[in-house]
């Protein structure tokens, strides 16, 4: 699903630059807001650390996971979680957003929770614009999503950004 999504972003011209959450170590934020008084994104090192120049460089940030109990992967909630080191800063040039999701599960509404935490976060808490969410049910098994209609719907997402 993110692999179409990056083929319609480069085909319409932009830089892409993947991350993969469920590949990097990452800790969860700690909350001790050592990154807002030292000017850095973590003061624990990691491989968030590797993120902080593509972060200031971006414009659009994609989030991109599949669903493990209604919900983001672990992983990918630690990213999310240690995006507060950029709060209120004025540090990042992300204005828009959009999310891909893939789920062995059939029905649309269980990605609810997940669709809602990413809206609060990105709308509320970090004021970017929704260009869009993508949703790939019944992905379950190794394989699954090849010739899905999501793949699409996300390469033309990627298109339209």
């Amino acid at each position: 699903l993110a692999a179409a999504f990056v083929e319609g972003a480069k085909e319409a011209g932009h830089a892409v630059h993947v991350f993969a959450a469920g590949r990097a170590n990452i800790g969860g934020c700690r909350a001790c807001n050592a990154c807002f008084s030292q000017n850095r994104p973590c003061v624990f090192e990691d491989d968030f650390s590797r993120l902080d120049s593509y972060l200031r460089e971006a414009e659009v940030i994609v989030l991109s996971s599949p669903l493990y109990w209604y919900d983001f992967t672990a992983q990918l909630k630690a990213v999310i979680d240690r995006l507060s080191a950029y709060t209120g800063r004025g540090i990042l040039q992300i204005k828009e957003s959009a999310l891909l999701l893939c789920g062995a599960v059939e029905e649309r509404e269980k990605f609810a929770g997940a669709i809602e935490v990413y809206r609060l976060i990105t709308q509320g808490s970090l004021n970017w614009r929704d260009r869009g969410v993508v949703l790939a049910p019944g992905c379950g098994d190794k394989g699954a999503i090849l010739g899905h209609p999501a793949l699409e719907e996300a390469r033309a997402l990627g298109k339209s950004i």
